[in-house]
């Protein structure tokens, strides 16, 4: 017996538990009753990949990532684009994986295979600007330098022409080119709408909207930023794209960490539900924003009565700074191994510094850190604290 075929029998088991008809099922599916039927009598070659992974929401309620991933590795059908865009969608690297491996099994496969799979470096290992930058490069407009036939230019198609243009947003947000981002995103979000996938259609248009509002934040057009962020948190972008709609949260709590604890906290506290509700459990990078925001959402405010989680040493850091000479000394201990670590500290873990030492002089140059990134919403830390404490050390 297949796995595939093992979890088939679990899922009909579950429908019939739950009193759902499968013509129900064929219903929310939009495919036939026929359909529905081979499906259940093991006959699943002509299912696909998209049509699985939506059949897993419809019976337990959300996507169901184990049986997803073991759906993928050993089901070889037709290559579906939207498959991709799910697994990055919804972090699932393990399904990203599978889907790029199989692909690349063959003796051709097509341009967007080595576009998602940059996404997969960018995502699971994290790529420095120039890396990420020469490698869209390479990928639009070809390596002179790679021999095999199969990596040649090949024909590129108007949905991977826009996944393209969307990567090369991300490289301006990872320069900081914050304000280049705007002429960029709404040119693509009218191209977009001439995909022929409604998935996709959808999918990059969250793509750009997400970027956009992270490029207004540091921008501080908070307002451009909060629209956006608000029309993104709907019961559609919940329950296709969770992952789109967790980062929503987590911008709408930075759009607000200045002016509104009730309001940050607020936003923070529904993202770490996603979290505890394992809407986020195939995704370790995002777990670990949701927490290190939550963190620094009650550090700052000085809401630290909640169980903090303090996984990530810049936030240990963070309270650390806020206490006596003893802690002041631990955190800057944490800072200077950070440091060692990744060969620089970044403007938050250099802003924890000036905070450990009460050194005005540190905060200053923190503060011109800050602005030459083009993050001008979270110079406000600095600034904050200098009119703050005019008597600390000069």
């Amino acid at each position: 017996m297949s796995d595939i075929t093992k979890i088939l029998t679990i899922i009909d088991n579950e429908i019939d538990k739950s009193g759902m008809t499968k013509g129900k099922v064929a219903e929310l599916l939009n495919v036939s009753g026929a359909t529905i039927s081979n499906l259940f009598n093991r006959k699943y070659n002509k299912i696909g990949y998209m049509k699985f992974i939506e059949l897993t929401r419809i019976v337990f309620g959300k996507y169901h990532h184990e049986y997803i991933e073991r759906f993928c590795l050993e089901y070889k059908g037709k290559l579906e684009v939207e498959a991709l865009e799910w697994a990055f969608a919804n972090g699932n690297i393990k399904v990203l994986n599978s889907l790029i491996s199989h692909q690349k099994q063959k003796k051709t496969y097509p341009l967007v295979i080595e576009v998602y799979e940059l996404q997969v470096k960018r995502m699971s290992i994290g790529m420095k600007p120039s890396e990420f930058y020469e490698e869209y490069q390479k990928i639009k407009f070809g390596s002179k330098n790679v021999k095999s036939k199969k990596h040649e230019v090949k024909t590129m198609d108007f949905e991977t022409a826009i996944l393209l243009e969307i990567f090369s947003m991300y490289a301006l947000v990872d320069s900081k080119a914050y304000q280049a981002i705007r002429p960029i995103s709404q040119s693509l979000l009218v191209q977009i709408q001439d995909i022929e996938s409604e998935y996709l259609r959808i999918a990059y248009t969250k793509r750009v909207e997400l970027a956009l509002i992270f490029a207004s934040i540091k921008s501080n057009d908070l307002r451009t930023a909060e629209e956006a962020a608000k029309q993104l948190i709907t019961k559609e972008v919940y329950k296709m794209f969770p992952i789109h709609y967790n980062h929503a949260l987590i911008y709408l709590t930075e759009i607000h960490i200045f002016d509104s604890y009730e309001k940050s906290s607020f936003y923070i506290k529904e993202a770490v539900k996603m979290v505890e509700d394992g809407f986020l459990d195939e995704n370790d990078r995002q777990k670990k924003n949701v927490k290190s925001t939550y963190d620094f959402v009650h550090i700052f405010h000085n809401e630290t009565r909640e169980k903090l989680y303090l996984e990530d040493p810049a936030e240990c850091a963070h309270i650390l700074a806020k206490g006596n000479l003893d802690e002041k000394k631990q955190a800057l201990d944490i800072l200077d191994k950070l440091l060692i670590k990744k060969g620089e500290l970044s403007n938050f873990q250099s802003y924890y510094k000036a905070l450990a030492e009460e050194n005005l002089k540190l905060m200053e140059m923190v503060k011109d850190k800050f602005y030459i990134s083009g993050d001008f919403h979270y110079v406000k830390l600095p600034k904050m604290y200098l009119d703050s404490a005019p008597n600390l050390i000069k």
